[in-house]
């Protein structure tokens, strides 16, 4: 096999690759708010107090964290992992 067409297959797999990973982020299938999350707590939609919403960062997972939430709500991480630093960026 020449090089050029180990490099055209590279390149094809690499592309197929990124759209089947692409298209399975892409669906409509969301959990109702308030169902169970990765760690098994209720998630809220909102903080019905003003309060963040208080989102566990635990070893590669999150914890507490609602599918959706409103308009100025306010989120606040916790770190309580050993093996990895958590952020989260709401957008």
């Amino acid at each position: 096999m020449t090089r050029r067409i180990r490099m055209a297959l590279s390149t094809a797999l690499h592309v197929a690759l990124a759209g089947a990973l692409l298209m399975g982020a892409c669906t409509d299938d969301e959990p109702p708010p308030g169902d169970a999350t990765a760690d098994g707590a209720t998630a809220t939609e909102t903080s019905d107090d003003g309060d963040a919403i208080e989102v566990i960062g635990l070893d590669y997972a999150y914890g507490n964290l609602p599918p959706t939430v409103g308009v100025g709500t306010r989120l606040s991480l916790v770190n309580e992992s050993d093996a990895e630093a958590h952020e989260i960026v709401a957008l």
